[in-house]
């Protein structure tokens, strides 16, 4: 791009009056001076910022100046500045602004270069453009609303001009059923992705569409069963090795014994096979409840709509409930 033309059909156009037609201008007020001033001072402020790189600021100052006083000049620079920042289709529409109204027979040479590098640009813009097309799969193309970034578009299988990087593309049927993705796209791309779209949920059926089915049954853990089992098996174990311990140890005690007086230095003895014998009992205890409550949850797993209670007693265990 070439500066000089530019700012030579920038000024071009505000001494006459910004129109390129063939037209006579009409009569200007006195103070047309001043509002050209500031568009031009404005323009040239917006382009030396385009040409540093700031191309947003750069856009801001152009298209007051445009407000101010229009121009094909300042059209053609925020179209620059647009494509610079990924937005194409915007800079599209500024090309083509700029070349709407023919340049007049007698037009400065500086403005008519810049009409001439707004169709070259415009030209290279079409190819820079890229495409995409949505197929549908799943439901009729007629029953579908297709929405790119949330704007509803035209019906899938159309080809829609974006600007390039990433856009969300989401299809929705009749009954609630959708599909979304997001695809990036880079310039003069032509892409083509497929959306398909899912069965009806439940929630989306029509009432004429019978019944939904029910919902499955879900299945309970043995990890509870098997735990009761584990420490009814423990308790089992302990109480069986000290009850053994304490029957060895009163029968040791038996031998030494006349009758029923024992000897006294048998007391600690004695002690340690009560002691033995109580952990037995505990043991045995535990052990009744620990299995009883293994077999309660094994019965109750599918789900029961009564709480099951397992009793134990002296030599019984007993489970009570509904099921």
């Amino acid at each position: 791009m070439r500066r000089l033309p530019i700012v030579m059909a920038l000024v071009a156009t505000l001494c006459a009056g910004g129109r390129a037609s063939a037209q006579p201008a009409p009569p200007e007020p006195e103070s047309s001076d001043a509002v050209k001033a500031a568009a031009r001072t404005l323009a040239s402020k917006g382009i030396q910022l385009f040409e540093e790189g700031h191309y947003a600021e750069a856009y801001a100052h152009l298209d007051r100046a445009q407000a101010v006083f229009p121009a094909p000049v300042h059209l053609v620079y925020m179209a620059r500045a647009q494509a610079a920042l990924g937005k194409l289709l915007a800079a599209r529409r500024l090309y083509q602004q700029a070349l709407a109204e023919p340049a007049a027979a007698d037009a400065p040479p500086a403005i008519r270069e810049t009409r001439k590098a707004a169709k070259d640009e415009l030209d290279a813009m079409r190819r820079r453009i890229p495409t995409l097309a949505v197929r549908i799969a799943g439901a009729p193309s007629a029953r579908v609303t297709l929405s790119i970034d949330g704007a509803a578009t035209s019906p899938p299988g159309g080809r829609a001009e974006l600007d390039p990087g990433e856009h969300v593309v989401e299809a929705v049927a009749e009954g609630s059923r959708s599909a979304k993705r997001t695809v990036v796209l880079r310039e003069g791309e032509a892409v083509e992705i497929e959306l398909r779209l899912g069965r009806e949920t439940p929630a989306s059926r029509s009432p004429d569409t019978g019944p939904a089915p029910a919902p499955r049954k879900p299945t309970a853990s043995l990890l509870p069963a098997a735990i009761a089992f584990a420490v009814g098996g423990a308790a089992l174990g302990v109480g069986t090795i000290t009850g053994a311990m304490s029957l060895a140890k009163v029968g040791d005690l038996k031998d030494r014994c006349v009758g029923t007086h024992c000897p006294f230095e048998d007391r600690d003895e004695a002690h340690t096979a009560q002691t033995l014998a109580t952990v037995s009992t505990i043991g045995f205890v535990v052990a009744g409840l620990g299995i009883g409550s293994g077999i309660a949850l094994l019965i109750i797993r599918p789900g029961t709509a009564s709480p099951v209670v397992a009793s134990v007693g002296p030599g019984t265990w007993a489970v009570r409930g509904g099921f």
